[in-house]
């Protein structure tokens, strides 16, 4: 039998910004990988990881945009599922649709 090796978890090396909109885009992410690991059936749930990537989420960014991109996430994956943020979602995209309008004028 052979030894066994362990291996530790690398370590994120991160800094700075590379796009402008990285804590949006990981905030994006988590949600969305949340929102996934919780539909799956409860023997395939990374249980450990979706209670840890909950608490990055809730730490790392603030509750508007939070209730934005979990809604958003809920939203793109149950397309018949009512929004989670109660229509916090709608009220900021119609909030960048006039942005977007204004910019354009």
């Amino acid at each position: 039998m052979g030894a066994t090796v362990k291996t530790k978890t690398p370590k994120a090396e991160w800094s700075g910004s590379i796009t402008g909109r990285d804590g949006y885009i990981v905030a994006k992410a988590l949600a969305y990988a949340i929102e996934v690991i919780g539909s799956l059936p409860e023997r395939q749930q990374e249980w450990s990881d979706r209670e840890e990537m909950k608490k990055i989420f809730e730490a790392a960014f603030s509750e508007p945009l939070r209730a934005i991109v979990a809604d958003s996430a809920h939203v793109h994956l149950n397309p018949d599922a009512a929004p989670l943020a109660g229509g916090l979602l709608a009220e900021w995209r119609a909030a960048m649709k006039a942005r977007a309008a204004v910019k354009s004028s």
